[in-house]
């Protein structure tokens, strides 16, 4: 998979008519002896309102799935 992120001006100068994707691994935490704990991964796109516009690939964090995590801190 291609990594890294980059934003897109829908109008050449125009900040707010920005698109940001993010490729790659955006978080992995493993507990040793525990195991996979947090995992973000994949294409995440958010349009100029903040909207999602793309999302493939587990997101732990983004989705709430952080009852592992929050156990492991506990």
């Amino acid at each position: 998979m291609q990594r890294g992120s980059g934003d897109d001006l829908a109008v050449p100068g125009d900040l707010g008519s920005s698109t940001a994707t993010f490729k790659g691994n955006f978080y992995t935490v493993t507990l040793p002896g525990g195991g996979l704990l947090i995992h973000d991964v994949g294409v995440f796109s958010f349009g100029p309102d903040g909207a999602v516009l793309e999302n493939h690939g587990p997101k732990m964090l983004f989705s709430g799935d952080t009852a592992d995590l929050c156990a492991a801190l506990a």
